[in-house]
């Protein structure tokens, strides 16, 4: 064989190129129908303590329909809001967004923000969190919304930890849940960046027992020691047995077991302790031979609740002659139903949940299953005459809306009235058509299916 290398001919077979072009065909098609189809957004609702509404996806440039309003113990639904603006339903979405619920309470008002600065200025990168006051310091809710005037500048989040991301000058607006009392902070980000220092693990020291009515202190340490940001948030898997503030303070209000949970603002990273609450010691005890041990535990009640609604379930302690017969009340999943101490059920969400019912000493217990079922809708009809006109002798119409659940509703095509078919779009009958006798109606839904609906007249 000769030292010089011999070239070589590739013949592509015409097969071969018919395959490579149908290939091309077949991306360029699949990049064309990708870029043709509309993008899905996502409305989330924060409650903020109220019962849980669930996400709507909504494609790009729609509009959603406003959601049955939460409930919230103690407080009046003020609405949705987003950015400190009340949110109109009939907003175009082009964008995944957050709607934030704003409550009234029924007890003492917060009348007064009183931040410690009236500016504060940050690197790029750099986090600080918002110091402030609320007065009177014995408001009912003291729920606090944060919100930014240029989120490319500066963010903040829910506990009010700012962070700078560009140079510039950003305002951060305070305002109560009820919307009426606001206050101000300007933050200016200088073009100085600091170096992001992650925490990698996050770990809760302090003691693991407490007495009813005794706080204890925890603390969470942030690894590595040069986190940028070192701002956790602390929680408690039942507060109607020990609540934590965001100082990592726990307060024992039952005998039971809650577990604390300690997550970094940056990283989300997390740490649990399960911290058990005794029963308050007394100096004065019954005789051990005088005891009469729990040996079971019957529970009573309804087994369905409406979400938004409570029901009631009894506990029946054997022996009926037994020393103690408080239980402690607990909910297998608090998302779908939470249970007071009384033994109040509240359901949150739609599902099935175990209520559990143990004796104090914790040798007996039993359970119950909650079916939680959402509200059947109501439909009404609302009718609204206009008078005829006496001198022309013409005949007026009359207008006429829809609601559900005591919310107005859009979402539907029509409705069959007098054996009349009214379209949604046509928004007018004849008033010889009136009859205050019919208290009925038929709403034709976007699917073609049909609901009963109230008439009333306006």
């Amino acid at each position: 064989m000769s030292s010089s290398s011999k070239k070589q001919n590739i013949n592509l077979k015409p097969t071969g190129i018919i395959v490579i072009v149908v290939l091309l065909l077949v991306i360029f098609l699949f990049l064309l129908i990708k870029l043709l189809m509309p993008k899905t957004f996502v409305v989330s609702f924060d409650s903020l303590g109220g019962t849980v509404v669930n996400a709507i996806k909504v494609k790009e440039n729609g509009h959603i329909t406003k959601p049955n309003d939460p409930t919230r113990e103690g407080y009046n639904f003020a609405g949705w809001y987003l950015d400190g603006e009340l949110f109109d339903f009939d907003t175009k979405i082009n964008e995944s967004i957050v709607l934030e619920a704003r409550w009234s309470g029924e007890g003492i008002s917060v009348t007064k923000i009183v931040l410690e600065k009236s500016e504060v200025t940050l690197k790029i990168n750099e986090s600080s969190k918002i110091k402030y006051t609320l007065e009177p310091d014995n408001a009912t809710d003291k729920t606090i919304l944060f919100t930014s005037s240029d989120k490319t500048v500066a963010i903040v989040d829910t506990l009010g930890n700012i962070k700078g991301l560009k140079e510039g000058e950003a305002v951060i607006t305070l305002t109560t849940s009820d919307g009426k009392i606001k206050a101000t902070l300007k933050v200016i980000v200088s073009d100085e960046e600091v170096k992001v220092v992650l925490p990698t693990s996050v770990s809760i020291t302090g003691n693991s027992t407490v007495v009813v009515g005794k706080t204890i202190k925890l603390t969470a340490n942030v690894k590595p020691t040069d986190a940028t940001n070192k701002e956790v948030v602390w929680s408690s898997s039942n507060e109607s047995i020990a609540t934590v503030d965001q100082n990592g303070n726990v307060k024992a209000l039952k005998a039971g077991t809650v577990t604390v949970t300690v997550t970094t603002v940056e990283g989300n990273k997390k740490a649990t302790k399960k911290i058990t609450i005794k029963a308050e010691s007394t100096s004065v005890n019954p005789p051990e031979e005088a005891k009469v041990e729990v040996t079971g535990i019957k529970i009573s009640g309804n087994k369905e609740v409406i979400v938004g609604s409570k029901l009631k379930l009894t506990a029946q302690v054997i022996p009926d002659n037994a020393t103690s017969k408080e239980v402690i009340w607990s909910s297998s999943d608090e998302s779908i139903a939470t249970v007071d101490q009384s033994g109040n059920v509240l359901g949150k969400t739609s599902g099935t949940v175990i209520i559990t019912a143990t004796s104090k000493d914790g040798k007996a217990s039993a359970t119950y299953e909650i079916t939680v079922k959402e509200k059947e809708p109501v439909y009404i009809l609302y009718l609204k005459a206009i008078i005829m006109d006496e001198a022309t002798g013409s005949i007026s119409q009359y207008s006429f809306r829809v609601t559900k659940n005591d919310t107005d509703f859009t979402g539907y095509n029509g409705f069959t009235y007098n054996n009349k078919t009214t379209v949604k779009t046509s928004g007018t009958i004849r008033a010889v058509d009136i009859d205050k006798n019919v208290k009925t109606a038929t709403i034709i839904l976007p699917d073609g299916s049909k609901v009963n609906a109230e008439v009333r007249y306006e």
